[in-house]
Formats: C-alpha cells, sequence, structure tokens
C-alpha cells in the first residue's frame, strides 16, 4: 500500500494568496497486490493523484468538500489488515518556500523534518541553494544497507551530507 500526501491548496483555491497560512492537504492510497518494477508503480501513483485531484475539485465545484473529507476516512477504514500489509508512504516538500521562512532571527541554515512512524516513510524537499533534492528516508536497517551498498544509487546521492 503506497501512500501519497497531496497539497490541494495550489490546486482548488486560487483565490488566496500565496503566502497565507493554513494547510489544505489531502492523501491517498494505491494498493499493489504483487511485485511490480518502479515505473509502473510510478504510474499507478500518477493515476491515482489524477483520479484524487478530480474527486476533489468535483467536490471542490459543488461547495461538497465535507463529503471527500468523510469519503476519505471511509476509504481508509477499508484498507487491508495491517499485520499483512507493507505501507510505504510517501510526501513531498518540494517547492515548498521552507528556506525563505525567517521568524526573526533570519532564515535557517538547514530544514530538518520530524517523522514519527518507524520505518517506509519518504520525503523529498529542495535544498537550501535549490539546486538539488533531499531525500528523508526512514527504513528498516537491512533496506538502509542495501541502500548504502547500491553503486547507481551512490552515483546520484550522498548519504549524510553536512548540513554547514
Amino acid at each position: 500500500m503506497a501512500f501519497q500526501a497531496v497539497n490541494i491548496r495550489k490546486r482548488i483555491v486560487q483565490s488566496l494568496p500565496e503566502n497565507a497560512v493554513g494547510n489544505i492537504l489531502g492523501s491517498y492510497s494505491v494498493l499493489i497486490r504483487e511485485k511490480i518494477e518502479l515505473q509502473s508503480l510510478v504510474s499507478s501513483l500518477r493515476k491515482g493523484l489524477q483520479e484524487f485531484i478530480k474527486s476533489w475539485l468535483e467536490h471542490f465545484q459543488r461547495n461538497d468538500l465535507l463529503s471527500a473529507i468523510l469519503g476519505h476516512v471511509k476509504e481508509i477504514s477499508g484498507l487491508p489488515e495491517q499485520e499483512s500489509t507493507d505501507f510505504y508512504n510517501f510526501s513531498s516538500w518540494c517547492k515548498m518556500p521552507l528556506y525563505e521562512a525567517d521568524f526573526g532571527w533570519g532564515k535557517p541554515t538547514w530544514v530538518a523534518i520530524p517523522i514519527k512512524e518507524p520505518y517506509n516513510v519518504s520525503v523529498i524537499m529542495d535544498t537550501r541553494d535549490g539546486g538539488g533534492i533531499e531525500a528523508w528516508l526512514c527504513l528498516s536497517e537491512e533496506d538502509i544497507a542495501f541502500l548504502e551498498h547500491d553503486e547507481e544509487l551512490l552515483t546520484y546521492a550522498t548519504f549524510n551530507p553536512s548540513i554547514i
């Protein structure tokens, strides 16, 4: 089961200024019943995102967001038993101006993401200079050990880079 968080604000509320405070977030899920290639997973996630956005837009146009929220809760309550299903949570904080936040003591040197779930969580965000992507992965020790020795990944990624 793959979960993806979605920033709904930029898709349905054009009348709010970009710097308005508050979140309008949602999430959708894709259930994969057999082992698939990465391209197929990405395709399934994209299709799920399109369906999710279409549904939210229809509810928004009818001024019926409560039904969308209740439908999402009903969908989640019908998920498979947790013991028999691997859950993977994905989120992207890219294009969010996190490094522009200034609460009076200057812009941040580094932005960290608190993650509560112990495993199978992936969050990506822009680097401070905007020239790259940081990926925060919370995986089992076995999965991390595998990634740390993946030659193809290591040609593109650095594990635990300096924050300075």
